[in-house]
């Protein structure tokens, strides 16, 4: 598999199990994203730890936007792509992040200490390094959207997730037994 050893299977079904319930994303979606995320992140060099942190922080932020799933997947798709090149381009930044989490651009210049002027010469010249950059973003992000302390989302898009994954849970145990 895609995580190594069977306790990194174990540790990835319970980060997904954590996030999927406090969060209300679609956990066949988000397994699926997590699968390739965590592949990308790997490649990139990136801990583990940075990478659950990373993926969390923008479920966060897109559960209390009530991002859709399809638009999510765009959101972690665009994270996947910047850590296989290994940097953070204007393309997956401005025109796929930045257009699903507001502020993106901004939060992103925040996060590395810079302002955007100065972000948008170090994107072009490729100097802005996804393993570098990404972990501070996913802080910068949940400061940015005041949702640091944030445990647990109750929107109506969560509410419907919650009962896509409890009959999806329902069903592949049916299934097993």
């Amino acid at each position: 598999t895609l995580t190594g050893d069977m306790n990194d299977v174990a540790i990835s079904e319970r980060f997904l199990k954590d996030i999927t319930a406090s969060y209300g994303v679609e956990l066949a979606a988000t397994a699926e994203r997590w699968a390739r995320f965590l592949a990308a992140a790997k490649q990139s060099g990136v801990t583990l730890k940075d990478t659950q942190d990373i993926f969390r922080s923008v479920t966060k932020a897109s559960a209390v936007l009530g991002l859709q799933t399809e638009d999510l997947s765009t959101v972690y798709l665009a994270l996947e792509q910047m850590m296989s090149k290994g940097k953070v381009t204007t393309e997956e930044l401005r025109r796929q992040l930045g257009e699903k989490l507001p502020g993106a651009v901004g939060i992103m210049a925040a996060a590395i200490g810079v302002n955007v002027e100065q972000l948008d010469k170090m994107l072009k010249k490729g100097e802005v390094l996804s393993a570098d950059a990404l972990p501070k973003f996913a802080k910068a992000l949940e400061a940015a959207y005041g949702i640091q302390s944030v445990e647990t989302i109750d929107t109506l898009t969560a509410n419907v997730n919650e009962l896509t994954n409890a009959w999806q849970t329902f069903t592949k145990s049916f299934v097993e037994s």
